[in-house]
C-alpha cells in the first residue's frame, strides 16, 4: 500500500507529463529508447522520494499499468451499474416495458 501512496505522489507527475512517450504504441528502437529512459527517468524520481525499499523501472512499469488497469475495471462496473439504473427507470416508466418485465421468460 505505501508503495502505491508513494508512487502516486511522486513521480505520477512525471509520467503525466511523459504520457505521449510511455504510452506510444510504436515499438521501433528510437521509441524504446525513450520509453526506456523515460522510466529510468521516473524509477531514479522514485527512488530519491520513496523511504520503502528500492523499486526498479520494470517494477514501477508493473505497478502503474495494474493501477490503470483496476481503474478502468472499477469505473466500467461504475458505468454498468449506472447504465443498468437508467435502464430500470425507463421500463419503470413505459408501460411496454413493464408488460415485458412482467411476462415470464
Amino acid at each position: 500500500m505505501f508503495e502505491r501512496q508513494s508512487f502516486l505522489t511522486y513521480p505520477y507527475t512525471h509520467i503525466f507529463r511523459n504520457k505521449a512517450v510511455l504510452e506510444n504504441k510504436r515499438t521501433d528502437a528510437t521509441n524504446n529508447k525513450k520509453k526506456h529512459k523515460a522510466w529510468e527517468d521516473i524509477e531514479c524520481l522514485f527512488n530519491k522520494n520513496s523511504d520503502g525499499p528500492k523499486k526498479t523501472s520494470h517494477q514501477l512499469k508493473i505497478l502503474y499499468l495494474n493501477l490503470k488497469r483496476n481503474t478502468r475495471k472499477n469505473m466500467a462496473g461504475i458505468n454498468k451499474e449506472e447504465y443498468l439504473q437508467k435502464i430500470k427507470k425507463q421500463a419503470s416508466e413505459d408501460k411496454v416495458c413493464k408488460f415485458m418485465l412482467i411476462i415470464p421468460k
